[in-house]
């Protein structure tokens, strides 16, 4: 006959003075991957469970109650697993204990995923307010110096510092660029639009910069229209290919891979370059990080803000040699009627939702 407590989500041992697992639910035996009804509690000392055993082992013997505990676990399908207990001691003198545990791997990424939501936000907000205080400033600055250039006759030395200023005054303004749109609030205005013209315009955007552009290979296959912001999914995708420019130097090649999944739109940017080193690649989505002088670190940053406004998500995939591959996971547009609308250099068509604002 079934037990209530077998049908339990949560895993629950009963353990004994001795340490002898009088009971334990199957929900338990899955989370800890073993069965130990009669065995010793010390059974988990060995192997994955180690550190949760002997984190239960020691609040058992010693009769301590414990509210939340975590210990993180090794797991062959993942990097880790995290195990949320709590042990609750019986009544005084009698020994032994109740242990709750429960896998929170889900719950804690979501939780590290709202907490870096948070920390984004807050970023960016003083981001976009630094920049608003220092382009006036900066833009008299270089309108003075322009100023001095042709009212006053000055020697080749002297221009050449000029010059330089124009360039500093240049290369700040771009970091404050880069900070405003980190800055950008949740696009409102969305379209209907194909990725094909998006990666396109992209790519004449980054063909612009003055650096050596390397080879381009473009694949389309089953795409479907997204409901998107063009400005803003246009940025980050010239963000992600200006990354792949750069790690090529201008050799080797750029493959842009357009495809769709029953959910969404997928747009994989991969190139052949020497990849990115383990332990940096955890950190090349937080605001301000780059290995390169005079960057300001924002390139991705903002790429997956404005992915993730969009309801979508990016994910990286690099090692060393192995070059990077960067994939955009758009949700499609809405199957509503489309409106032919001119939209200038867009080329798209403008479709309104039923019941959702634009």
């Amino acid at each position: 006959m079934v037990s209530v407590l077998d049908t339990l989500g949560a895993g629950l041992l009963v353990v004994a003075a001795d340490l002898r697992v009088e009971y334990i639910n199957p929900a338990a035996e899955q989370i800890l991957g073993r069965a130990l009804g009669g065995e010793s509690l010390d059974a988990l000392l060995e192997g994955a469970t180690q550190a949760f055993g002997s984190e239960v082992r020691g609040a058992v013997l010693a009769g301590v109650a414990v509210d939340r505990g975590e210990v993180v676990v090794p797991c062959a399908e993942a990097e880790r697993r995290i195990i949320g207990y709590s042990v609750h001691p019986r009544g005084e003198g009698e020994g032994g204990a109740s242990v709750l545990c429960k896998d929170i791997t889900a719950i804690k990424e979501l939780q590290s995923r709202l907490d870096d939501s948070e920390t984004f936000a807050l970023i960016a907000e003083a981001a976009g307010a630094i920049a608003h205080e220092i382009r006036n400033p900066l833009a008299i600055i270089t309108a003075y110096v322009e100023l001095i250039g042709e009212s006053v006759a000055v020697d080749r030395e002297t221009r050449a510092v000029m010059e330089r200023v124009f360039a500093e005054s240049e290369r700040i303004a771009v970091v404050l660029q880069a900070f405003q749109e980190f800055a950008s609030g949740t696009p409102t205005r969305r379209l209907r639009l194909r990725c094909e013209e998006l990666c396109k315009q992209a790519i004449e955007v980054v063909a612009g910069d003055a650096r050596p552009m390397p080879s381009i290979r473009f694949e389309t296959e089953g795409s479907r229209p997204i409901w998107a912001a063009p400005d803003a999914i246009r940025r980050a995708l010239v963000n992600l290919l200006r990354n792949a420019c750069e790690a090529l130097e201008g050799g080797g090649e750029i493959a842009i891979h357009i495809s769709s999944t029953d959910d969404a739109a997928r747009i994989r940017i991969a190139d052949s370059g020497p990849g990115i080193a383990d332990e940096i690649r955890q950190k090349v989505f937080r605001p301000f990080f780059s290995t390169r002088a005079g960057h300001a670190g924002l390139g991705l940053a903002v790429a997956r803000r404005v992915v993730e406004q969009h309801e979508g998500r990016l994910e990286l995939d690099s090692g060393p040699r192995s070059g990077t591959q960067l994939v955009i996971e758009l949700p499609h547009a809405p199957q509503v009627p489309v409106i032919q609308a001119d939209h200038g250099h867009e080329g798209v068509s403008e479709a309104q939702p039923r019941g959702r604002g634009g």
